[in-house]
């Protein structure tokens, strides 16, 4: 449905209402996820109207296809005020947000955002109000292989801070995914920057899958970018160790082939590509602190070049 009509289908008296911004494949395993621990379905703030995501797959080796019905609403005019809002589009999307932030946000709404980077709070905080935030680490390598179809090939996990809006973030998404509460979540999303820098810009580049990533000159190059990375990130309160650089490493060794990233996937479908939030704080803080990372100046340089010349608003 187009959402026209949406105040007729309210939820249950009680139950806490979420709106997801976004229909790609952050939006879909978050709809699965929701479905699983037992919420009505979400209202989607999208382009076009659909009923439902179909994800394959759970992330952690089941093949099964499950139907997660939505709501969807394709203007702000039509939204309602609700407990959560999940911002799920592209980082260099998040200003586009705010007619739905507007319409989606009431004095007791909290925002969580979903989104790759370690930036979270100071991308939406200018958006957003008075409303609580959330930033959200998604430990999940997910596809939009169609309109409404998400392949979720590996991992099933969310990280936030241990906060009482994060706190009360893991008992709503209790039962369908396992959210951690961190005491270190600067590190926490510096270690999960370990885990995109790399493996991001190389396959979009590339345009291949995880098995370069195990090309022994493109190791070579992936080890001393993520050791660029662990130095930048200590400037600023990280504690990052060569230890988290092996491991990211054998992280990228362990993968499926057939696993990517969404890096590749928006260069597939010619849409503008994160590189920005890879690289930009991580380059901007190596200057400050006067850190050379000529690795992460060199790949930054080529994937913001790969960009489409109009950038494509999702």
């Amino acid at each position: 449905m187009n959402g026209e009509r949406l105040a007729d289908c309210v939820d249950e008296p009680g139950a806490p209402s979420v709106a997801i911004i976004g229909a790609g494949a952050i939006a879909g395993i978050m709809a699965l996820w929701l479905k699983r621990a037992g919420h009505q379905p979400p209202m989607v703030c999208a382009r076009n109207a659909f009923d439902a995501f179909t994800v394959v797959g759970d992330g952690l080796g089941d093949s099964s296809v499950e139907r997660c019905p939505v709501r969807v609403i394709t203007t702000p005019t039509a939204a309602v005020m609700v407990d959560w809002v999940f911002i799920t589009v592209k980082a260099h999307d998040t200003e586009s947000t705010k007619p739905w932030l507007d319409a989606l946000l009431g004095p007791n709404s909290t925002v969580v955002v979903l989104q790759n980077g370690v930036d979270h709070l100071d991308r939406v905080k200018q958006i957003t109000g008075s409303a609580q935030i959330v930033p959200s680490l998604v430990f999940a390598a997910a596809e939009r292989t169609a309109p409404t179809m998400v392949h979720l090939r590996l991992g099933a996990s969310l990280t936030v801070p241990n906060t009482t809006a994060g706190r009360s973030f893991a008992e709503l998404m209790s039962g369908g995914v396992h959210v951690t509460t961190s005491d270190d979540f600067v590190t926490d999303s510096w270690l999960k920057l370990l885990v995109n820098i790399g493996a991001s810009p190389i396959t979009a580049l590339t345009l291949r899958h995880a098995s370069v990533l195990r090309e022994p000159d493109v190791e070579l190059v992936c080890a001393r970018l993520l050791t660029e990375t662990r130095s930048v990130g200590n400037a600023i309160g990280a504690h990052l160790t060569d230890v988290d650089v092996d491991n990211v490493m054998g992280l990228y060794r362990s993968y499926p082939d057939e696993v990517g990233s969404s890096m590749l996937d928006d260069r597939l479908a010619g849409r503008r590509l994160e590189s920005e939030l890879l690289f930009g704080v991580v380059i901007n803080t190596a200057r400050q602190h006067n850190i050379d990372v000529p690795v992460a100046e060199t790949l930054y340089a080529l994937t913001a070049a790969a960009h489409p010349p109009t950038p494509d608003i999702t």
